[in-house]
């Protein structure tokens, strides 16, 4: 392509983008507008906000009376002001004039920063990755520029080695005690990357106003584009028809049993077919595992978080909650971080696709639940409240024995075994993005859903 083509490229297709990436900010932020998030001792944001202080030496951390003080009042307020951030990044995204435009650009890039620089097993720097290089399309000659300036202004050049050589240095001895939950054990080389993207974002912002305006002749946004991403952002989680892959990071809302949003419903589906027949993929309500034969089942609810990360969230920060990582639920065995047999509630579904995913492993699978009635309810009725239960018994052949109570007093009903085999393919076919997801039931902890995070 020519200069002039790909600059036609960028301008028939930036307002989408940034129309997109607005939407997609704004519901991460909009979906944290629960009780579970908004309630200091259960919230992700109390865990996340308070752990940058790892930094401090141990003197200092755990010394000085002060810093006590500070992460208290840094817990309680981190779920607000998260959602003041994620509230004000989309208007940034938006601006027309230059110097809103550099302040909107480094204040995206500097939250990303933090969240990549965040001590295990929290930090996300390919989070960062992946966002912070669309905002390409906020001031493009602006970016083109700083790029162009890499390849001829030494000090850039040698701000994008050391950049990254700093960040992986900083992080180096907290990564050596904990795994991050995203990028795994050993060197965070998204942080590295993502440290030169903020140099060539800082180079960009320090051009001239002249380059930091939108692109020239910017076409309106594509109306088809733009309601894709909102269908995806809002009304996916609304249905029921996606947890996992969605806007709902960290955000702590119940997708099954009800919703725990101050505004809006959620898996609406789930709630209008509880009783519908057995073969449909949202029939069945709510289930409560209560106990399992198999240890990976437990991984989402290993413990994460290393001994001195306990120490600071709960001494220091004085937030009890746990934090469970069911994004990162494996189907094997892991001795490290080992399984935590918790107790949890998951859809019906949820139940059906660990007896498919046991059945084509080959593995025996003995499943204690119980089937819990209706499919909305409070914390107490989620965690507590007695229903139906079944005993279900998975040979490693495949085949199923069911037997109600947790001692076989009498076979399933024919409802119950077919809740359990696989649903029928138009309703699968609906539910080909729905990945159901545990929330863990914590002895103690149950007023609000725990930091649960999807992604």
């Amino acid at each position: 392509l020519t200069a002039s083509e790909e600059a036609g490229v960028v301008a028939g297709c930036a307002a989408t983008v940034k129309w997109q990436l607005a939407i997609f900010y704004f519901f991460s932020g909009f979906w944290k507008i629960n009780t579970s998030f908004l309630n200091p001792k259960y919230s992700c944001a109390s865990i996340f906000t308070v752990q940058p202080l790892e930094y401090l030496p141990d003197s200092i951390l755990f010394g000085w009376p002060s810093v006590k003080a500070v992460a208290q009042t840094i817990a309680a307020v981190g779920p607000a002001a998260t959602l003041v951030i994620e509230a004000v990044l989309p208007l940034a995204l938006h601006a027309t004039d230059p110097t809103l435009i550099k302040v909107g650009v480094l204040a995206v890039a500097t939250f990303h920063l933090v969240i990549a620089a965040t001590p295990p097993p929290s930090n996300v720097s390919s989070f960062g990755v992946t966002t912070v290089t669309r905002l390409f399309f906020c001031m493009p000659r602006a970016w083109s520029v700083a790029v162009e300036a890499a390849a001829r202004e030494p000090l850039l050049m040698l701000a994008l080695a050391v950049a990254p050589a700093l960040a992986l240095a900083a992080v180096y001895d907290l990564h050596a005690v904990a795994p991050s939950t995203v990028q795994g054990t050993g060197q965070d080389y998204h942080l590295a990357y993502y440290a030169a993207l903020c140099v060539l974002a800082g180079r960009a912002c320090a051009g001239p106003p002249s380059k930091c305006a939108p692109a020239a002749e910017e076409k309106k946004a594509s109306r088809w584009h733009v309601g894709a991403a909102l269908f995806y952002a809002m009304a996916l989680p609304i249905l029921g028809l996606q947890v996992k892959g969605g806007c709902l990071m960290f955000s702590q809302l119940k997708m099954h049993g009800g919703s725990n949003h101050l505004l809006l419903p959620t898996s609406l589906l789930q709630r209008g077919l509880v009783d519908a027949a057995p073969d449909n993929a949202f029939a069945g309500g709510v289930v409560r595992i209560n106990s399992y034969s198999l240890a990976w089942v437990g991984s989402p609810f290993a413990e994460h978080m290393g001994p001195r990360t306990i120490r600071v969230i709960r001494d220091l920060a004085g937030v009890p909650g746990e934090y469970v990582w069911a994004a990162k639920q494996t189907t094997r065995d892991r001795a490290a971080p080992p399984p935590r047999p918790f107790a949890y509630t998951i859809s019906n579904l949820g139940l059906r696709r660990l007896l498919a995913t046991a059945r084509s492993q080959g593995e025996a699978l003995d499943v204690y639940y119980e089937r819990l009635a209706g499919a909305v309810g409070d914390e107490t009725w989620r965690t507590a409240t007695p229903g139906t239960a079944y005993r279900v018994r998975l040979a490693a052949d495949g085949s199923v024995s069911c037997g109600t109570g947790a001692f076989y007093l009498s076979s399933c009903g024919d409802r119950e075994l077919a809740l359990l085999a696989p649903p029928s393919q138009p309703s699968r076919a609906l539910a080909f993005m729905l990945l159901p997801q545990p929330n863990p039931i914590v002895p103690g902890m149950t007023d609000e859903m725990h930091c649960v995070t999807w992604g």
